[in-house]
C-alpha cells in the first residue's frame, strides 16, 4: 500500500456516510498509517524489514480497536460496499480500500507467520508497504490436498527439482508430484545461442573502465545486426550507467525503459512498429521490469534478446532475512531458491521475448561469464546448455556478423 492508495481509501470512507455505520471509528486509522510512512521517509534504506508489532501498535493507539482482526473485519465489509457502488458505474479497477485491506489483512498473519514478510520500499521520497509471502509451499500445498489434480504449466519452470522443493515441499507422501519437461518443439535452426566468456555484472567488477568498455563492445556488436534487438539489465542503476555510453555509437533508434508507466505504452508502440517503416531499434531494459515479461515480440518485432548480467536482487537486511529462513528449511540449497533462482526466472523470462511461433528467428545472448559456470549452467533448461556456445568479443562479433 502507497500513500496514493491511502488518500484513494480515506475519499471512498468519504463517500459512504450515509450508507455505513461506525465508519469515524475507521478513519483515524489512515493518518496513522501516513504518519508512520512519513517516519520511513527519513531512512537512508531504499528497501528495509520494519517491525509489524511496532506498526499494530502505532495504528491502533487511540482507537476503539483491539486487534488488527477487527479492523481488517470491518474494511472488509467496506471494500465490499465501495466496490458494489463501483461496479454499477462501470468501474472494476482496485479500490484503496482493497489495497488497504490486503496489505492489513497480510500483516496481520506476519505477527505469527514467519513466511510473511513485512517490508519498506522508498523511491523519489515515496514510501511502499509491503507484507508479501516468501514461501509459497504451505499455500500451494493446501490447494493440491483439496483437489484431485493439479497442473502447473509454464516456460519458465526451470530447473523443475528446485521449484518442485519450492512449491510443494510440505505435501505428504500420499501426494504425488510428477515432473515432466517438454523438449522444445521450435526448430533449432531458428536460433543463436550464444554467452560471453569475459563480461560479469559482479559489483566488483562495475568501476572498472575496461570490463565497461567491453560490455559496451558486446552490446555495440548485437545492435547492430539487423531488426529491432532488446538489452535487459539487472537495475536501472546498471542500465544508465552502461547506455550513457553506448548510446551515442548506435546507428539505430534507441528506446529506453522509463521508470513511469504512464511513459511505458506509447514508448513500446513505436519500438515495435519499426519495422512496420522498413527501421530498425534498439530497447534498453530492465530484467523483471515493465518490457521482459508477459509481452508477444513476434515476428519482426524482435530478432534478438541480449541479458547483460545476473540479475540478482541488492543486498540487504531483506534479502539476508529471506535467505535466513530458506536456508533454515532447505539446508545449503536454500540458498540457490531464495537467492539465484528468481534471477535465473528473470533471464528465461527475458530471452522467452523473442521466439514466439515455431517460424520466429532470433538471437539468444546472455552476457554473464557465470552463465558458464557449472552451479548456473546445469540449472538451465536442457537445449539452452546443449546449444549454447561459449564466446569471447572477437568471437562474439564473428557469430553475430554471420548469424542470417
Amino acid at each position: 500500500v502507497d500513500q496514493q492508495a491511502l488518500e484513494a481509501a480515506e475519499r471512498e470512507i468519504g463517500t459512504l456516510r450515509k450508507e455505513m455505520k461506525n465508519l469515524e471509528s475507521i478513519r483515524p486509522l489512515i493518518p496513522q498509517v501516513n504518519r508512520f510512512m512519513d517516519g520511513l521517509k527519513r531512512s537512508m534504506e531504499t528497501e528495509d524489514w520494519f517491525d509489524p508489532s511496532i506498526f499494530s501498535r502505532m495504528i491502533l493507539r487511540e482507537s476503539f480497536y483491539t486487534s488488527l482482526e477487527e479492523v481488517v473485519d470491518q474494511l472488509m465489509d467496506i471494500s465490499e460496499v465501495v466496490k458494489e457502488s463501483n461496479s454499477k458505474r462501470g468501474d472494476y479497477k482496485a479500490t484503496g480500500i482493497e489495497r488497504l485491506t490486503e496489505f492489513l489483512y497480510r500483516l496481520n498473519l506476519s505477527l505469527h507467520n514467519p513466511a510473511y514478510l513485512t517490508v519498506y520500499q522508498k523511491d523519489q521520497g515515496q514510501i511502499l508497504l509491503k507484507a508479501q509471502n516468501i514461501d509459497p509451499a504451505p499455500a500451494l500445498s493446501a490447494i493440491a490436498k483439496e483437489h484431485h489434480c493439479m497442473v502447473l504449466i509454464s516456460g519458465t519452470l526451470t530447473p523443475l527439482s528446485s521449484y518442485h522443493q519450492l512449491y510443494f515441499r510440505t505435501l505428504t507422501d500420499n501426494v504425488q508430484v510428477k515432473r515432466f519437461q517438454i523438449p522444445n518443439a521450435f526448430p533449432k535452426k531458428n536460433r543463436l545461442v550464444l554467452a560471453a566468456s569475459d563480461i560479469t555484472s559482479a559489483y566488483s567488477m562495475r568501476q572498472n573502465k575496461d570490463h565497461s568498455d567491453r560490455i559496451i563492445k558486446y552490446i555495440l556488436a548485437f545492435a547492430s545486426g539487423p531488426g529491432n534487438r532488446a538489452v535487459y539489465f539487472p537495475s536501472y542503476q546498471v542500465l544508465e550507467s552502461i547506455v550513457r555510453e553506448a548510446e551515442i555509437h548506435i546507428k539505430k533508434e534507441v528506446f529506453i525503459e522509463p521508470k513511469e508507466s504512464s511513459e511505458a505504452g506509447e514508448l513500446l508502440s513505436r519500438f515495435m512498429n519499426l519495422p512496420k517503416t522498413g527501421k530498425s531499434g534498439v530497447l534498453f531494459a530492465v530484467c523483471g521490469g515493465k518490457f521482459s515479461e508477459g509481452l508477444d515480440y513476434r515476428g519482426e518485432m524482435l530478432t534478438g534478446a541480449m541479458v547483460i548480467g545476473l540479475p540478482l536482487a541488492p543486498w540487504n537486511r531483506v534479502r539476508q532475512m529471506i535467505m535466513d529462513y530458506y536456508t533454515q528449511r532447505y539446508g545449503e540449497e536454500g540458498k540457490f531458491l531464495a537467492y539465484t533462482l528468481p534471477a535465473l526466472n528473470k533471464v528465461q523470462q527475458a530471452l522467452g521475448r523473442v521466439l514466439r511461433t515455431p517460424e520466429d528467428k532470433g538471437i539468444l545472448v546472455f552476457g554473464e561469464k557465470r552463465f558458464l559456470e557449472d552451479q548456473i549452467r546445469t540449472r538451465l533448461p536442457d537445449w539452452i546448455q546443449a546449444e549454447l556456445i561459449p564466446c569471447t568479443l572477437d568471437e562474439f562479433t564473428k557469430q553475430i556478423r554471420g548469424w542470417k
